[in-house]
């Protein structure tokens, strides 16, 4: 948040409503993933982000029926989602110590 004094009225009062919420950026876990770890997320990331985002345009923009919703989760369940998280998992459970 821009905490200068040309701040905009709008911007500050903006900045006082969300302030509560706002996470201070040293509380973030800063994990660290190994070699393999990193090569893999790539992957998987990009497999799967695609393939959620471009569906869900579809779905948004009526391009598909809410009627394949199931068989889009089915497919997303396909994917190495498990694997992701599990990836993403690990390396936090080693930031934690």
């Amino acid at each position: 948040m821009d905490q200068s004094a040309a701040q905009l009225p709008e911007t500050k009062a903006a900045n006082d409503v969300v302030r509560d919420y706002v996470v201070p950026f040293e509380t973030v876990p800063r994990v660290k993933f190994t070699e393999e770890e990193s090569i893999k997320l790539g992957t998987y990331a990009q497999d799967i982000v695609n393939y959620a985002t471009e569906n869900v345009v579809k779905f948004i923009t009526g391009e598909k029926s809410l009627s394949e919703w199931d068989a889009y989760v089915a497919e997303l369940n396909n994917m190495p989602v498990e694997d992701y998280i599990k990836i993403n998992q690990d390396a936090y459970d080693r930031w934690k110590g």
